[in-house]
């Protein structure tokens, strides 16, 4: 097996990770393995979001019948 290059740094390895979310094939260094991201997707805040990536001001609220003005 030879050799391939992380597409972040550029390092030579045998083990390539995949990212979760853009597909990047990199090596151990700058994958983030709990969240299955590589460095620049996990460095822009992407861990932890849904997978439709719905901001939080989308997601629906909590309304209370008393709220609802007749």
């Amino acid at each position: 097996m030879m050799p391939e290059e992380c597409q972040i740094c550029g390092k030579k390895t045998k083990k390539l990770y995949s990212c979760r979310r853009c597909g990047r094939k990199v090596c151990k260094k700058c994958f983030h393995d709990s969240e299955k991201l590589c460095e620049i997707c996990y460095n822009r805040g992407e861990q932890g979001k849904n997978e439709l990536n719905i901001p939080e001001s989308a997601k629906p609220m909590s309304v209370s019948p008393k709220d609802i003005k007749k």
